[in-house]
């Protein structure tokens, strides 16, 4: 008897530590130090979602990665973020890429020219999703 109240009282505690890492926010990490685990143009991200997005999301999806692509939009979302598009060479979406950060001088950034992001990918919504992202 005893021994089996010790046995439930340590899984109990056993899940208790497990549940409280688990549900425990972990912070945005650092896009510019953390390490990139694909680099590739924004097209071919695009048609990795578009032509199998399961495959894509167990690829890509929570990843760091890289992008570079032709600039077709700045904007702002509505939280305030700037949001880059990138031409995805497919008329259906693009890949849109959250700033953490705006950069300190947008003007420098034309549409038509080639830049490179860094981010978080978190899917596909009919474009592809970059978020924590950061202007190389």
């Amino acid at each position: 008897m005893k021994n089996s109240i010790k046995i439930i009282i340590g899984l109990a505690l056993v899940g208790v530590a497990v549940a409280y890492m688990l549900l425990t926010p972990k912070g945005e990490i650092n896009i510019t130090k953390a390490a990139t685990a694909h680099e590739l143009n924004a097209g071919a991200l695009y048609a990795a979602f578009s032509e199998d997005e399961t495959a894509a999301n167990a690829e890509y999806a929570g990843s760091v990665i890289e992008v570079k692509g032709i600039l077709t939009a700045v904007e702002k979302n509505d939280t305030d973020q700037f949001q880059l598009s990138l031409d995805a060479e497919d008329d259906l979406g693009a890949v849109v890429c959250t700033l953490t950060q705006a950069p300190a001088d947008l003007t420098n950034l034309e549409i038509g020219s080639s830049v490179t992001v860094k981010g978080i990918c978190t899917g596909y919504l009919f474009d592809v999703v970059i978020d924590q992202a950061v202007l190389l």
